[in-house]
């Protein structure tokens, strides 16, 4: 299938970006990890709402977290307060 069928709309992909990153236990993903992940993944997360395909979109989410924050010379953030973040998250 073309890459076109699995565009989602400016609102959607706010929103499984901003859901993408709560399951990550993470603020905000950065542009460059949002703009390289599998648009295929994120239409069918967002689409059919399932842990399966949410686990597909987080495993490569993660892997382009571990380039960025291996190349770029950004520190992550502190363990603790990551945990901090996904305690007050699941609230």
């Amino acid at each position: 299938m073309p890459e076109d069928q699995y565009r989602l709309e400016d609102e959607d992909r706010m929103e499984v970006l901003e859901r993408l990153a709560e399951r990550l236990g993470v603020e905000a993903l950065p542009d460059v990890v949002t703009d390289n992940l599998d648009t295929q993944y994120l239409w069918t997360a967002y689409h059919m709402d399932e842990d399966e395909h949410w686990g597909e979109v987080e495993k490569e989410a993660r892997k382009l977290l571990n380039v960025y924050y291996d190349s770029s010379g950004i520190s992550r953030p502190p363990v603790a307060e990551r945990t901090a973040e996904r305690l007050a998250m699941s609230r």
